[in-house]
C-alpha cells in the first residue's frame, strides 16, 4: 500500500479500502454458501464475520462521504481523526459494536 502523503492519496486510500472490503465480502459469501452444507457452526461464524465487515464498509463510506462533503478540508480531517482516536482509546471496548458519529 502506498503511503498517504496528500489529500488525493487519502481519497484513494478510502476507495482502495472500500474495494478490498467488498472483495472480501464476496469471498465470505462464497464460503458461507459452502459452509452451510458442511458445518452450521462455521456457517454462523462466517455470517457474523460478514456482518462485521459489511458494517465496516458502511462506516468507511460514511466517513468518506462526510469528508467529501467538507471538501476534504485538512482541518476537518484532523478533527475527525482526533474524534476517532479518542473514541477507540477511551470508549470502545473490544468485541462491542462501533458506535461513533462523525456527522
Amino acid at each position: 500500500m502506498k503511503p498517504v502523503r496528500d489529500a488525493n492519496a487519502f481519497k484513494s486510500h478510502f476507495d482502495l479500502w472500500e474495494l478490498n472490503e467488498k472483495e472480501f465480502i464476496e469471498c465470505l459469501n462464497k464460503a458461507i454458501d459452502k459452509a452451510r452444507l458442511i458445518d452450521i457452526q462455521i456457517y454462523q461464524e462466517l455470517i457474523c464475520l460478514t456482518k462485521q465487515v459489511q458494517d465496516e464498509v458502511m462506516r468507511a463510506k460514511m466517513v468518506k462521504d462526510s469528508l467529501a462533503f467538507g471538501g476534504w478540508n485538512p482541518h476537518d480531517i484532523s478533527v475527525k481523526s482526533m474524534i476517532i482516536h479518542k473514541y477507540f482509546e477511551h470508549e470502545h471496548k473490544d468485541g462491542e459494536e462501533i458506535n461513533i458519529n462523525l456527522g
